[in-house]
């Protein structure tokens, strides 16, 4: 292998190679200690990339501020604790769909997202955080300036304020817009909060930070505004009361979708509306007695 020139298309490097034909690959991970420039550069030589994951596990600057096009990538991972804003000022994605980010480590970079989701024109549909340790304002700001999100995963690092923070998410998503615009046409109100929205996952590592405020839930979605929104979540021991769970469970009935895993100590399987239903029944009381 190393001494014919390899032309895949699906290409995952755990270590470096050189007799690469870059033309023909349109996946690529690269997960070895890659640096900045070695990790712009591949957008230069592989023109048909159209999903990129890439990791940085040492802190690294990017030295070069020569802009670079990709006009195919739609998916964009990476994981990385360098300067990420010096690698998102260099380039320009226009065909930019999903975007995948390990937060190692400092803050969310709001401000350099947006400069290069404005710069290049792209309608972000999938964004997706991990390790994330909450900031309420710049989450907020970056949410509001993308209405083109469809899907939103976030799982979220140790954190006391993760419910306060996506209960002021939530009121927004399903808040109607102003003057009573309706958020189904094609064209958003200019002041809507994620309309297009279709799926939203919430986790946490610890048991100790539930995502949500269960007991608002249902109001929320009775007010009749994002009925359609699929909301994912897991839950813990206590999250959720047995009155807050039968509303939930008349919701999901009425044909609402909501995947609830349950990590509670005592349970083997994890669809926590089973586990619920069963429960009730094993100490003998009707739903309609809860």
């Amino acid at each position: 292998m190393m001494e014919s020139e390899l032309t895949p298309t699906h290409l995952a490097l755990n270590f470096p190679l050189s007799n690469i034909r870059w033309d023909n690959i349109t996946h690529l991970t690269a997960k070895y200690n890659r640096t900045a420039e070695g990790c712009i550069d591949v957008l230069r030589r592989a023109p048909s990339l159209e999903y990129y994951e890439f990791s940085i596990y040492r802190p690294c600057e990017v030295s070069f501020r020569e802009s670079i096009l990709h006009p195919r990538l739609r998916s964009l991972r990476l994981s990385t604790n360098c300067d990420i804003e010096g690698i998102l000022g260099v380039v320009n994605l226009p065909s930019l769909e999903e975007w995948t980010h390990n937060i190692r480590s400092g803050p969310l970079p709001v401000a350099a997202m947006l400069s290069l989701f404005k710069r290049s024109g792209c309608h972000l549909k999938v964004l997706h955080f991990t390790n994330f340790r909450i900031d309420s304002k710049g989450l907020n700001t970056l949410l509001q300036a993308i209405p083109s999100l469809e899907r939103i995963r976030l799982s979220f690092d140790r954190s006391p304020r993760v419910r306060t923070v996506m209960d002021g998410i939530l009121a927004r998503i399903f808040c109607p817009p102003p003057g009573g615009s309706d958020i189904s046409g094609e064209d958003p109100a200019p002041n809507s909060f994620l309309p297009r929205l279709q799926f939203m996952e919430c986790t946490t590592i610890s048991e100790a930070y539930a995502p949500f405020s269960w007991h608002r839930i249902p109001s929320l979605y009775r007010q009749g505004h994002q009925r359609s929104l699929t909301l994912s979540a897991v839950v813990y021991e206590l999250d959720i009361t047995d009155a807050t769970a039968l509303q939930l469970l008349q919701l999901a009935d009425e044909g609402l979708d909501f995947r609830i895993f349950d990590f509670s100590r005592d349970t083997r399987d994890r669809d926590f509306f089973k586990n619920f239903r069963e429960r009730v029944c094993e100490q003998g009381y009707s739903l309609l007695e809860i």
